[in-house]
């Protein structure tokens, strides 16, 4: 993971505007909960294009794109709405009636539905690039990203121990939550998937002058 966290945070500083407004838009989009699916296959596209190089110039730009990539994959999206709906409303559930019943099972199960939240974030991540990148469909993403995890699981389990540090970081700082770990977490997705398939992921460096 050396080389696609370079890659990650050298890429983020080099466009940490579009990462801010993106992540914001991100959130924004989720409001409705509907869109859910929508908003995190349109950031795959946007972060996608932005480390290809093929982004729109300018953030008004950047943004116009996103959002017409939600418009277009809310229908497209509902299988992924449900999947985090599911599995954020039970986590939520479980919390706090454990907290209101002081039930530890309860307790023990909102415990248990914050690791499945942290795996499921992850895994629908690498869905949304792989669809985007290819342009299959969402089934035949969800079968790569199963083929990905089975013939690479400690780079999964390094990949959800970075997402999940990040994660506690947030609760610290929830500005980090709300404007840098969308697309943040989202590059690192697009990153260290390209080192799995052979490639260099530092080699978009020489796209911003920038030493491996």
């Amino acid at each position: 993971m050396k080389r696609p966290l370079t890659a990650t945070v050298k890429v983020g500083y080099r466009e940490i505007v579009s990462i801010i407004l993106l992540s914001g838009a991100f959130w924004l989009a989720v409001l409705p909960i509907f869109t859910s699916g929508a908003a995190v296959l349109s950031l795959a596209a946007s972060m996608r294009s932005i480390y290809d190089g093929t982004a729109p110039s300018g953030e008004r730009a950047r943004l116009r794109a996103f959002a017409g990539g939600v418009r277009s994959s809310v229908v497209r999206g509902l299988p992924i709405t449900a999947i985090l709906v599911v599995t954020v409303g039970n986590t939520v559930a479980y919390t706090l009636l454990g907290i209101a019943g002081q039930v530890p099972e309860f307790l023990l199960a909102g415990l248990a539905g914050l690791y499945l939240c942290l795996l499921v974030t992850v895994f629908v991540s690498r869905v949304a690039h792989l669809e985007a990148d290819a342009g299959d469909g969402l089934l035949a993403a969800t079968r790569a990203t199963l083929r990905s995890w089975r013939a690479h699981p400690h780079v999964a389990v390094v990949h959800l121990t970075i997402v999940a540090l990040c994660g506690v970081v947030s609760f610290a700082f929830p500005v980090f939550l709300l404007f840098l770990l969308p697309g943040g977490a989202m590059l690192l997705e697009i990153t260290s998937h390209t080192e799995l398939r052979g490639e260099n992921p530092t080699q978009v460096l020489s796209r911003y002058r920038m030493p491996a």
